[in-house]
């Protein structure tokens, strides 16, 4: 017999930070994956335009898969930090 049931809901923020001038930009999805990590660096290129981007990532499949493209003015830069860090 069940007495209940336990269900988790969980929602995901994309974030990206400026060290220069502490602009934060983010993004609130209901998953990761990779046409939402697309949508997060597109938004971030539209804002910024005018700006240089370097995005630095930790391993998840999500950054790395070879299906996101940054902007022309942005880079993206894989860290030597593993997912879930």
């Amino acid at each position: 017999m069940v007495k209940g049931m336990l269900s988790r809901q969980y929602i995901h923020a994309f974030g990206a930070f400026s060290p220069r001038d502490g602009v934060l930009d983010t993004l609130v999805l209901p998953q990761v994956d990779t046409p939402c990590m697309q949508l997060f660096l597109d938004g971030v290129a539209a804002r910024h335009a005018d700006d240089n981007i370097a995005m630095i990532m930790d391993g998840a499949g999500w950054h790395t898969s070879n299906d996101p493209n940054a902007a022309q003015h942005a880079a993206v830069v894989p860290a030597a930090v593993p997912a879930r860090t």
